[in-house]
């Protein structure tokens, strides 16, 4: 695996020398990077608490456990092209999901905001926001219902044809 040395990578591709397994490696370490990218913990608008740890250690553990179980629904069937069908399929369901729970994620704005719930004001005064547990409860159902659901249409993907028989 290269972290540095992208031009041997670009040859290993080259050769046909990267296996599904080794995608499926920088597919697991890609969705790490993306959940702690996307962490409220490493965002200047909130106010970091343990709970912007814990939502991290979720989504990150989400995103190894779900991305593998994408790559063995596929594997089980004919086993080819996991990151195409990964990146190509998961685009439309992680916007399908997201759709779908948008309806939930405005409730849950609307009744912190309502009760007061996920905000404070800091020391100087200002208005901060920060990771409840209904935030931890909600991106840990969204993100593994969107992986549950993109495994669920690889496998279909995947599923390998029976042979057709004579005549």
């Amino acid at each position: 695996m290269y972290f540095w040395r992208v031009d041997r990578l670009v040859e290993d591709f080259r050769n046909d020398q990267v296996t599904e397994r080794e995608k499926l490696k920088y597919m697991i370490l890609y969705g790490v990077f993306y959940a702690v990218a996307v962490n409220s913990a490493f965002s200047t608008a909130f106010e970091s608490t343990y709970m912007d740890a814990v939502e991290l250690l979720i989504t990150a553990s989400i995103a190894i456990f779900g991305t593998y179980y994408c790559y063995a629904k596929n594997r089980g069937g004919d086993g080819r092209d996991f990151v195409t069908r990964f990146m190509c399929i998961g685009l439309p369901v992680t916007v399908k999901v997201a759709i779908l729970f948008l309806p939930l994620f405005v409730a849950s704005l609307i009744v912190e905001k309502a009760y007061g719930i996920g905000t404070q004001t800091n020391e100087f005064g200002q208005s901060v926001s920060y990771t409840t547990w209904q935030d931890l409860l909600l991106n840990g159902v969204l993100y593994a219902v969107m992986y549950l659901y993109l495994a669920k249409k690889m496998a279909a993907v995947a599923k390998v044809a029976p042979a057709s028989e004579p005549g």
